[in-house]
């Protein structure tokens, strides 16, 4: 009886729940019918509806966004509801995302280098209202306003940042942490670890149109720990370029700007919708860029055939871990095709390379050598009992 009452009031959840998405599908629909149809143009409208439904009951806080912004940033607008995560659509409010978009277009107008950034570059490193996952606040405004009386005379980009860099090192400082904080609450605490003062730095340099995010490193080969820190685009010769946050140095002048040589990965952050969060499978995810090769000395190409009874095992994971807080961590991944090849490049090191499932796998002890293309044959088997024990 008990079980027969649970199973009736999942049943009438589900039903109430369906209803409710589609009384929401059914108000977006007559909003883009009476109000979006002048907002969004048809190439964007299927983009944007699908957000809004996916918002669910908050797509009004989404479309009031729309409504609310000026002429001139809509299409700004629209670009961060198209690829905001989801998240995020549950619960933006409008407010904030119109402060964030009218403020990232008046700082573009009022700097010198506003204009000659690329679009696609201004959207995807200067608007954005986050840098990785900290708390969303309301800090567009504020940082300008502190902040454009430093750099309105700067001559491009890079020195501006580290006169914003100067700054930050001024109120925040590094401190070891277990908080996620947004800026505010680090200007409160005046301090944080590197994602946080990362993230500080991002947002304060996309603040007076410098545009910026965080990169990483998922975790070091010769020491423990990963580490963040910001990239910034030089309007003076155009590329990316790594700085210490709250560290008052010049551009590419870091205390990790030696060991950074020797990683395996390295990963830049980007607006768009990751489609995996886990850590082993960053080769997935469409919010990372991999910049390995602006940072590593030299890089190798790994090409791994898995077998399993002498035949290609396809769609495997191929993972390569380095050995970190006393634990194989996974920092590099590819997974099988129809051939059962998996390719990875990496930085040049010793990596421990795994293939399989739990039931069928197998491993290696590798070196991967600079310009090197290493290929490498793995058969998988079922791990015996003892190897199974010595590996708990």
């Amino acid at each position: 009886m008990r079980r027969f009452a649970l199973l009736t009031g999942l049943f009438v959840l589900c039903l109430a729940l369906g209803c409710a998405q589609n009384v929401v599908e059914s108000e977006i629909n007559h909003w883009y019918e009476t109000a979006g149809r002048e907002l969004v143009p048809k190439t964007e409208k299927k983009r944007i509806l699908a957000a809004l439904k996916e918002a669910g009951a908050n797509w009004r806080q989404l479309a009031s966004a729309l409504e609310g912004v000026s002429p001139e940033c809509r299409s700004g607008m629209r670009y961060l509801l198209a690829n905001m995560p989801n998240y995020d659509l549950l619960a933006m409010r409008s407010d904030i995302l119109i402060e964030n978009v009218e403020y990232s277009y008046i700082a573009r107008e009022r700097l010198p280098w506003g204009k000659t950034i690329p679009e696609q570059l201004f959207r995807t490193a200067v608007l954005p209202y986050r840098a990785t996952s900290e708390p969303i606040e309301k800090w567009r405004k504020d940082f300008f306003e502190r902040l454009y009386p430093l750099v309105y005379d700067c001559k491009s980009t890079g020195e501006a940042a580290v006169k914003v860099n100067q700054w930050a090192a001024s109120v925040v400082t590094y401190k070891p942490s277990t908080l996620v904080q947004g800026p505010y609450e680090m200007l409160k605490s005046g301090y944080g670890r590197c994602g946080e003062l990362t993230n500080f730095l991002v947002e304060a340099s996309r603040a007076v149109c410098i545009p910026a995010r965080s990169a990483y490193t998922p975790w070091w080969p010769m020491r423990d720990d990963d580490h963040a820190w910001p990239e910034i685009w030089d309007t003076k010769d155009e590329s990316w370029h790594f700085i210490g946050a709250a560290e008052p140095a010049p551009l590419d002048h870091t205390w990790f700007d030696k060991i950074v040589k020797r990683t395996g990965k390295v990963f830049a952050r980007e607006f768009k919708r990751a489609e995996t969060a886990r850590r082993e499978r960053l080769h997935e995810r469409k919010d990372l860029k991999d910049v390995t090769k602006r940072y590593v000395d030299g890089m190798g190409i790994l090409r791994v055939k898995v077998l399993r009874a002498g035949k290609p095992a396809t769609n495997v994971q191929v993972k390569l871990s380095v050995w970190n807080f006393s634990s194989l961590r996974p920092t590099a991944s590819a997974t099988t095709d129809n051939s059962g090849i998996a390719e990875i490049e990496i930085g040049a090191g010793i990596y421990l390379l795994t293939a399989g499932t739990p039931e069928f796998n197998t491993w290696q002890l590798i070196k991967v050598d600079k310009d090197e293309v290493k290929e490498v044959d793995l058969e998988l088997t079922r791990p015996k009992r003892e190897e199974l024990v010595r590996m708990q």
